[in-house]
């Protein structure tokens, strides 16, 4: 039998990693539902320009989803 071997005493073992794991996966949630409000409040803005007023600052209907996302 190895002598050298030893193991931690029970909750001697850090938790550290998972302390940190749950405020990380709240902040990616928030920034998930803040991405899709800003998409959703971008889009719907310029959908309700009229044509004329895309036109007037260089956006086609068709460009409203894919301008939206970059916000």
């Amino acid at each position: 039998m190895n002598s050298n071997l030893t193991l931690p005493a029970f909750g001697s073992m850090s938790s550290a990693p998972n302390e940190s794991l749950l405020p990380r996966l709240v902040f990616r949630m928030v920034e998930k539902i803040d991405g899709w409000r800003r998409y959703h409040r971008t889009a719907r803005e310029l959908r309700g320009l009229s044509d004329f007023q895309l036109n007037d600052i260089g956006i086609e209907r068709a460009d409203i989803e894919g301008i939206a996302r970059k916000f």
